[in-house]
C-alpha cells in the first residue's frame, strides 16, 4: 500500500511538472506563408513563440525577403526576438519592455533560424510572409550594376549631377524636418542621430513610413517633392553645378560611382556569396573587357 501511495504521489508530481513544462510556451515553426491568428484574453496560458526555420543557400534565394508581419489594431504590443524559443521565453520572462520601437513587419535572417514572442492585450494576427522575389531588392541590385557599368559616362554627364543635386537636397530638406520635427523633445541631439541611424539602416521602417505617409498624405507628399525638387533644381542652376573638367577629379568620382554599386549589389541580397559574385564578376568585365 505504501509503495502503491508513494507511486501514485511520483505519478502526480511527474504529471505536475509535465503541465507546467508544457504551459511554459508554444512553438510554432513555420517554413513557408503563414497566417495565425490570436484573441485576447486567450484561455491558454502557454506563450507563443513563433519561429522561421531559414532556408538553404541557393540561386532562387537570390533576391528572397521573408518578413514577419503583425496585423493589430494599435501599436500596444512588446517584441521579443532571439535564434531560439528557449532564447525568446527567457527575454519574455524577464518582464522587460521588449524591443525598443515595435514595427508591425520585421525583417528576419533568410538563412538561420529566428523566432518572435508578441506580447499583447490586443487581438492580432501573426503573419510569416516570404516574398521569392522581393521587388526592392531586384532594383538595388540593377541600380548598382547599371551604377558600375555606367560610372565613366555618369562621371562626366551634366544632367546626373543635375539628379544628384536634386536627391540631395530633397533628403536634406528631410532631415530638416527630422530635426524640427524632434526639437521640442528632450536630448534633441541624440534622438535626431538616432532617428538618422534608423533611416539609414533599417530600410523596413523606411519602406513602412514611406508607405503610410503617401497613402495617408498623397497630395502633400506629391507636391512637397515637386516644390523641393524645383527649388534644389534652382539652387544647382545658381551654383552652376557641372562635372569636373580635371582628369583626376573625373577618375575619383568614377571610383565613388563604383564604390557606391558595390555596396548596392551587395546590400541587395542576403545571399552574400553571390552578391560578391556578382560584384565580381561586373567589375572583372569594368576593368578587364
Amino acid at each position: 500500500m505504501d509503495n502503491s501511495k508513494r507511486g501514485l504521489l511520483l505519478f502526480s508530481i511527474a504529471a505536475l511538472f509535465t503541465q507546467t513544462h508544457s504551459l511554459a510556451y508554444d512553438e510554432h515553426w513555420l517554413a513557408g506563408p503563414t497566417t495565425i491568428e490570436r484573441d485576447v484574453p486567450s484561455a491558454k496560458r502557454a506563450v507563443d513563440i513563433y519561429c522561421y526555420t531559414g532556408t538553404s543557400k541557393k540561386l532562387f534565394a537570390l533576391w528572397q525577403t521573408v518578413q514577419f508581419h503583425i496585423k493589430i489594431q494599435n501599436d500596444e504590443f512588446q517584441q521579443y526576438f532571439g535564434s531560439s524559443p528557449e532564447e525568446v521565453y527567457k527575454e519574455y520572462t524577464k518582464d522587460n519592455v521588449g524591443r525598443s520601437g515595435v514595427q508591425k513587419t520585421v525583417s528576419v535572417s533568410l538563412f538561420a533560424p529566428t523566432c518572435m514572442a508578441v506580447k499583447t492585450k490586443e487581438r492580432h494576427t501573426i503573419e510569416l510572409q516570404v516574398l521569392r522575389v522581393d521587388i526592392w531588392r531586384v532594383l538595388l541590385m540593377a541600380s548598382g550594376i547599371i551604377l558600375i557599368s555606367l560610372s565613366r559616362a555618369l562621371s562626366r554627364n551634366t544632367l546626373f549631377f543635375y539628379l544628384c543635386g536634386i536627391f540631395v537636397g530633397v533628403f536634406a530638406s528631410f532631415m530638416v524636418l527630422v530635426y524640427y520635427i524632434s526639437k521640442p523633445l528632450p536630448r534633441k541631439n541624440l534622438i535626431y542621430g538616432i532617428l538618422i541611424m534608423i533611416m539609414i539602416f533599417d530600410h523596413n521602417l523606411i519602406q513602412e513610413n514611406i508607405h503610410t505617409v503617401v497613402m495617408t498624405y498623397p497630395t502633400f507628399t506629391f507636391w512637397y517633392i515637386l516644390v523641393v525638387s524645383f527649388v534644389s533644381f534652382l539652387v544647382c542652376y545658381w551654383i552652376g553645378i557641372e562635372p569636373p573638367k580635371n582628369k583626376k577629379s573625373k577618375n575619383i568620382v568614377m571610383w565613388i560611382l563604383q564604390a557606391v554599386g558595390v555596396l548596392m549589389i551587395f546590400f541587395s541580397s542576403e545571399y552574400e556569396e553571390a552578391s560578391a559574385a556578382v560584384i565580381i564578376a561586373m567589375l572583372a568585365a569594368k576593368y578587364f573587357p
